[in-house]
């Protein structure tokens, strides 16, 4: 029988283009060298058999490394990588120590299952040495010392680690007595023979293997005597497959565990999502995004793609903007199906979630042939947004109903914040307790608890008040434009406004959600005729191009904005509304003082003014009517229109921000009618729903405070100033103490800019004979504002330009470096807080600490080339010392174009692989934890002995041949015009600075020589009149110019 031909790698052809990725080629060797080894070993795999595979010539592949050693090491280091980061989660999320070993032998043994992890351990005896696993005998020799030196610190980390674990464990009681040492041999001799056995296609899955021998390798660790057992939660560290049935070497976020009873009990591995529209889909991503492997099932289709729509919806999801996806990637964690052929890929969900279309009838039948595939503990919940939850389970095996219970989504999953979750009065406590947790931590959702009733609270009140502004709209005789000005950032509610919202959201679901109100306010939620011509005319909003706006394009294709004239339901252009005192309260920065001025306007002369009062009250009266109805206390709704609609305050607080006693002394002297439930209050002498600095809320049932419970874990900066004050602060920035020997660097100036204030307060709090040093263990560098910082402050710098002074702006670099500097060099651990935008020198900031906690949602990139700039704080300095010290031929190129394309990432993933974050860094899913993980890493790094880094003086410059490949790659973009000349100017500076100017290829350079060199290209760039045209236009038009 004739030898079958090896098998080729289809992926090298695909980027055989030299305009393509070398990156992706590199990766295509070590993925094809890694099966080698797991098929022949690593002695009896060649550098010929890599490149036959590959299809490629043996040459090529020195291109990428220099010998079988280096593949074989770098193989080793993505396996490490991969180990060490689940290790650094692990520590910052499980409670216990045997928590912290359970989640590290279940995590360990999936790694011990992919390509990466299996061929550093599966070598042959006749390829190991007797020192140590991986010291592996080439045919000329040993390893390199370099090499194994290496590879030992590597295995010395891991057993550390799980050795610190253990001993964690037997001093919190949860591990009994034992010797560590010969516990961590014990297991890591057990989970290491994982790789010598498993196969992908045996029996049981890598998550089953995983699962078993975590539970078995603990049960003989565990102090059964324990008074108080805590319930452990493991992580998912499930490492999906790709298209050529490789495995990414991707690590999910570790579930923290909960106090015990507060959900932590409930393990949550893999979820399912009944239902692939737009909402199904979004929160199948989301789930994804979280780490989760995720089912995606909807109706069969005619034909041989019968899983069409689902599938149809993974690829809309891989396209849709804004992204669903931390990145393209996670899109592979999505397994797709029908609900007649693929029922039983949920026989193994944790977590099975709902989402048809409204109808009772449909959810129920679906609801009916689901049940018995589900698994015993499967918690079943559905995302209607105004069913009865209770109702759609009637007549369905109690067992189920007790796992049944509403977890309503907002759109999109990924980036609205809420999530409301209705407890039925048969669901089982733990379960509702369990999802909450995980939507907290996993999701980084804000859980509100809902009663079961209509539109339960965020889309109850959000929905009234929007057809309520429709309603004073014809009344006052508004425009569509002018109530969108009115109900926008000036009362603290998105810009989008009351229409453009509802042109988003869908005209057709928000008469869903009207038609679902409680009969006893049908008279209210009547929608105008108008609307209802909308919606016979399809006219919903986004979805259908066109709504309450619409935009089309003139005869010279210009796109121009039209809004629609409801007296006679026709379009006409948009134009810009004008309210004097609109535009007056706008001046006022906080909204309470904004909200006070748009009040005070007299109404019988003012319709802004008329419409605000008429508008505000009507809110107030129906959120107090409703929340004995809706909700248990005021900040759950409050709390549930911050985060479902994005409102800066929710009712409650507007009322108090107004004066609850004040604004019904108006009311009852207009004769205007006033809610019982507040008059009750204020007849007890209680002025305000909030009480007690904003820790206690008004119960309508006690009449009387009530604490607010506070949850472990969320925090924010303002609470920590409240209580301890401040140590001290300028307009730019202020150090606050915020407990267990941490101070945090809060930034608070306008849109968090840098400026001298917030670099003179930074560089004084980090020096080394500062008091704060002296008197703080450790740092934590964050804000409480909607973005971390937008950057330098561009305004200082052009106007010092445009004077010629040039002194001055020499004076603001070598400050903003030696501010850059004191966080790297600080003897206290820095670890900084990255969020929202993080833009040029916010970015240099965070590249500089110790270590970043970043929000999940972080839009993070070196930006200064957009405006003709380049980092000069010490991001192109760090860039440069990231490529040396990576060892990867590719990897001063890749941070070139980060910069030199003025990159920002997308979410904290892509930030990680734009390397702005390093593989160290942690990930916060919930940004009201952020300031608590952030603070807890700080923590963390003084107990393990934190010791600063010291500032270098022997880096090898890439050098002048560098230089030369950087600006051929610059030369060619511009006779493709893909950039203009001036874009080529600034990006042959950037690779100036990054390759350390024209030396030899090795020169040793100084950290300091670096930064000099990105001084003296600002200071150039600052010179030319186009950077100063860009700098200019991007501070009038809020976007870069291409000039």
């Amino acid at each position: 029988m004739p030898k079958a031909a090896p098998r080729r790698d289809p992926h090298w052809k695909a980027f055989a283009s030299r305009r393509r990725d070398p990156e992706t080629k590199r990766e295509a060797v070590l993925k094809t060298a890694a099966q080698l080894f797991l098929e022949k070993s690593y002695g009896r795999t060649s550098l010929n058999d890599v490149a036959e595979r590959l299809n490629i010539t043996k040459p090529a592949l020195y291109h990428y490394f220099r010998n079988k050693e280096q593949i074989l090491l770098e193989c080793y280091r993505l396996g490490c990588g991969l180990i060490e980061e689940i290790l650094n989660d692990i520590a910052a999320h499980c409670g216990t120590g045997l928590e912290k070993v359970e989640a590290f032998i279940y995590s360990y043994a999936n790694v011990m299952t992919i390509n990466f992890g299996r061929c550093v351990m599966r070598l042959d005896d006749g390829d190991l040495s007797s020192e140590a696993l991986a010291e592996v005998r080439l045919d000329d020799g040993d390893l390199s010392s370099e090499a194994l030196a290496e590879v030992r610190n590597y295995k010395r980390k891991i057993d550390g680690r799980l050795r610190s674990f253990i001993r964690e464990g037997i001093d919190d009681g949860s591990i009994t007595r034992c010797d560590p040492k010969i516990a961590a041999f014990s297991i890591a001799g057990a989970v290491n023979w994982i790789c010598k056995w498993y196969e992908p296609e045996g029996p049981l899955s890598a998550e089953e293997i995983a699962t078993q021998f975590a539970r078995t390798l603990t049960q003989g660790l565990e102090n059964r005597n324990r008074a108080a057992t805590v319930a452990v939660a493991r992580p998912n560290h499930r490492v999906p497959e790709t298209g050529n049935g490789s495995r990414e070497m991707i690590a999910e976020p570790v579930e923290k565990s909960a106090p015990a009873g507060a959900g932590a009990s409930i393990l949550i591995r893999k979820a399912a999502v009944l239902g692939a529209g737009t909402m199904g889909s979004r929160i199948a991503a989301h789930l994804a995004n979280a780490g989760l492997p995720v089912v995606l099932l909807d109706i069969p289709m005619e034909g041989p793609a019968r899983s069409g729509i689902a599938a149809q919806a993974l690829e809309a999801l891989k396209k849709s903007r804004p992204a669903a996806f931390y990145e393209p990637s996670l899109a592979g964690r999505i397994t797709v199906g029908n609900f007649d052929d693929h029922l039983e890929l949920l026989k193994d969900c944790d977590w099975v979630i709902e989402a048809v279309t409204e109808n009772l009838a449909i959810k129920q039948s679906l609801l009916a042939r689901v049940a018995p595939h589900l698994k015993s503990d499967a918690i079943l919940t559905t995302n209607t947004s105004g069913l009865p939850v209770a109702s759609i389970v009637t007549g369905m095996p109690d067992p189920l109903r007790r796992r049944w219970f509403g977890t309503h989504f907002f759109n999109p999953p990924r980036y609205m914040r809420l999530v409301e979750i209705i407890a039925t009065p048969e669901a089982d406590r733990a379960a509702v307790d369990g999802v909450a947790h995980f939507a907290d931590l996993r999701l980084g959702k804000e859980v509100v608890f809902a009663r079961d009733t209509p539109n339960f609270i965020a889309n109850r009140i959000g929905v009234f008040i929007m057809l309520e502004a429709l309603r004073l709209m014809q009344a006052e005789d508004l425009t569509i434009e002018e109530v969108d000005a009115l109900t926008g950032t000036a009362i603290g509610w998105p810009r989008t406004g009351t229409f453009r919202l509802a042109d988003l959201v869908g005209l057709d679901v928000l008469a869903h959600v009207a038609a679902n109100f409680p009969r006893s306010h049908s008279e209210q939620m009547a929608l105008p005729a108008f609307v209802k011509t909308m919606l016979e005319r399809r006219w919903l909003g986004d979805k259908t191009k066109q709504g309450f706006y619409k935009k089309e394009k003139d005869g010279e294709g210009k796109e121009l904005r039209l809004a629609l004239d409801w007296k006679i339901v026709e379009y006409r252009p948009a134009q810009r509304p004008k309210f004097p005192s609109l535009e007056m309260a706008k001046t006022a920065e906080r909204l309470r003082d904004r909200l006070v001025q748009l009040l005070s306007g007299d109404t019988r002369k003012d319709k802004a003014a008329r419409f605000h009062w008429r508008l505000l009250t009507a809110l107030w009266n129906y959120a107090a009517d409703c929340l004995p109805e809706i909700a248990d206390d005021v900040s759950s709704v409050d709390r549930a229109m911050r985060a479902g609609f994005n409102w800066e305050m929710g009712p409650f607080q507007l009322w108090d921000a107004a004066g609850v006693r004040q604004t019904v002394d108006r009311m009852k002297a207009a004769g205007e009618p006033v809610s019982p439930v507040v008059e009750r209050m204020l007849a007890k002498d209680i002025d305000a729903w909030y009480g007690d600095r904003g820790d206690a809320s008004y119960d309508p049932a006690l009449e009387a405070y009530r604490p607010i419970p506070e949850v472990e874990g969320i925090a924010r900066i303002a609470r920590y100033r409240a209580r301890n004050g401040v140590v001290r602060q300028n307009p730019g920035a202020s150090l606050i103490d915020i407990g267990d020997g941490v101070a945090c660097l809060e930034l608070h100036s306008v849109k968090t800019a840098i400026g001298e204030d917030v670099v003179r307060l930074v560089t004084e709090t980090f020096r080394a004979e500062s008091d704060a040093v002296r008197n703080f263990s450790a740092f934590v560098l964050s804000a409480d504002t909607d973005n971390f910082s937008v950057g330098a402050n561009l305004m200082q710098l052009l106007l010092a330009v445009q004077e010629d002074e040039w002194d001055d702006v020499d004076l603001m670099i070598r400050a903003f470096q030696r501010m850059t500097s004191s966080i790297k060099f600080c003897p206290r651990p820095v670890v900084v807080a990255p969020f929202g935008f993080c833009f040029g020198g916010g970015a240099e900031i965070a590249i500089h600490g110790a270590r970043r906690q970043a929000h999940a949602e972080l839009y993070m990139g070196l930006v200064e080339t957009g405006v003709g700039l380049l980092p000069a704080g010490g991001g192109c300095k760090e860039m440069t010392l990231q490529a040396v010290d990576s060892g990867a031929p590719d990897a001063l190129r890749k941070n070139f174009e980060t910069i030199a394309m003025a990159k920002v990432s997308t979410s904290a993933v892509e930030a990680r692989r734009f390397g702005y974050l390093a593989q160290a860094d942690r990930i916060t899913m919930n940004r009201e934890r952020l300031l608590h993980d952030a603070k807890e890493l700080a923590r963390e790094l003084v107990n393990s002995g934190y010791a600063p880094p010291l500032s270098r003086q022997d880096i090898p410059s890439p050098g002048d041949s560098m230089l030369a490949t950087l600006r051929m790659g610059v030369r060619m973009m511009r006779e493709g015009d893909f950039i203009s000349d001036h874009d080529a100017k600034v990006a042959n500076r950037v690779a100036h600075v990054l390759c350390g100017g024209k030396i030899t290829p090795g020169t040793p350079v100084s950290e300091q020589y670096l930064l000099d060199l990105e001084r003296e290209g600002f200071l150039s760039l600052c010179g030319e009149k186009k950077t100063q045209e860009r700098i200019a236009f991007t501070l009038k038009n809020g976007k870069p110019l291409r000039n």
